[in-house]
């Protein structure tokens, strides 16, 4: 297993990593930016996700009233237990909240959009790590 509790896939769990295990991280971690605490604490916390989807990110910050209506979308859909349906870099990138937050920048000579364009280039063709070939 490789990770971080608290920012873990669900998949990763059960063996299994690829690129997208790391949407679901930045989910986790934007949660944690604007909600002050992880929303996954331990494995358990992780399967009782997979299984019953509680914790609800999406109700955790719209209770709060912390973050906007796309910042809560973009956040729960990067943390989604079908990894086929999680968003992946490129989406995340083109979401609504992060090309807002790029254009509130403007003057700025490197936007967040930008940064994290630079970043994520060419890193949904990385090859998949298994228990049977760990790196």
């Amino acid at each position: 297993m490789v990770g971080t509790v608290q920012y873990m896939a669900p998949e990763v769990i059960d063996g299994v990593y690829t690129c997208i295990v790391d949407c679901w991280s930045v989910g986790c971690i934007v949660y944690r930016l604007i909600a002050g605490n992880d929303l996954f604490k331990s494995f358990g916390d992780i399967y009782k996700f997979k299984y019953t989807g509680a914790p609800s990110p999406e109700s955790a910050l719209v209770d709060r009233g912390l973050c906007s209506d796309d910042c809560v979308k973009f956040v729960a859909n990067l943390i989604t237990v079908d990894p086929s349906r999680r968003l992946d870099a490129t989406a995340a990138l083109d979401h609504p909240w992060i090309l807002r937050l790029s254009g509130s920048a403007e003057s700025c000579k490197y936007t967040i959009s930008n940064k994290l364009r630079i970043r994520f280039a060419g890193y949904e063709a990385l090859p998949i790590i298994t228990k049977d070939h760990e790196a």
